[in-house]
């Protein structure tokens, strides 16, 4: 329940900041985490002009495998209905790659900046202001973007190709540290790898009719869908 009540605590002082109060809210969440994006998803329904962005998956062989069709048209058409119902965004090593990738850029061309007024409304900062919460939240970010770096991953086998991985959770010297935590900059990060994709209409399963944005998608009002 914590997380359900930080995530309502974080949609209401959208909604009584003067900037935020009358626009679209698009839960942009990581699959397979903590804070469970289908829950999360369920809590926005009530909660009025909230999207939800809803990634295709990868096909999946033993998943394909269950739809029970010899013709492959129809089971992919069929495997997308049922990706298409599981909100978020996956990453694997491949994509924390291009998320490191267009962070790099866009830091590198002073293009990020902090919006006047910021919200921070954690409810488990106790005794702290929302100014105060906010500055608490930037240090987070900033300490885990400085700490991420690529490193290589273990090899299963010795004839196996070597992997790269980007993360926070490591040390200088790329060992993974217990306690260390990148969560905040590894959503930063996807934020910035996905987020132009989206407003460029080419994000599949980014909700551009809900929020009334299909005149940026394709000539057919759709977004182009690839694996």
């Amino acid at each position: 329940m914590d997380e359900k009540h930080l995530f309502r605590a974080h949609i209401e002082a959208l909604r009584s900041n003067q900037w935020t109060q009358h626009a679209w809210i698009t839960l942009f969440a990581e699959r397979n985490t903590g804070h469970e994006s289908g829950h999360l998803a369920g809590i926005l329904k009530d909660l009025g002009k909230c999207a939800v962005y809803m990634q295709p998956s990868r096909p999946d062989a033993q998943k394909i495998q269950r739809l029970g069709s010899n013709a492959r048209d129809d089971v992919m058409a069929k495997y997308m209905l049922e990706a298409q119902k599981n909100p978020g965004f996956f990453t694997d090593a491949a994509l924390k790659t291009s998320y490191r990738t267009a962070t790099r850029v866009l830091l590198c061309q002073n293009a990020v900046s902090y919006m006047d007024g910021c919200i921070s409304s954690n409810p488990f900062l106790y005794k702290m202001s929302n100014r105060e919460k906010f500055e608490h939240t930037k240090a987070m970010l900033e300490e885990q973007l400085s700490r991420c770096r690529t490193w290589s991953r273990q090899q299963t086998y010795d004839v196996s190709a070597p992997k790269y991985q980007w993360s926070g959770k490591v040390d200088a010297t790329g060992a993974i540290q217990t306690g260390y935590n990148d969560d905040l900059a590894i959503t930063a990060a996807a934020g910035f790898h996905f987020w132009p994709q989206a407003m460029g209409g080419v994000l599949p399963g980014f909700p551009y009719t809900d929020v009334g944005m299909a005149h940026i998608a394709n000539e057919s009002g759709e977004t182009k869908s690839s694996f």
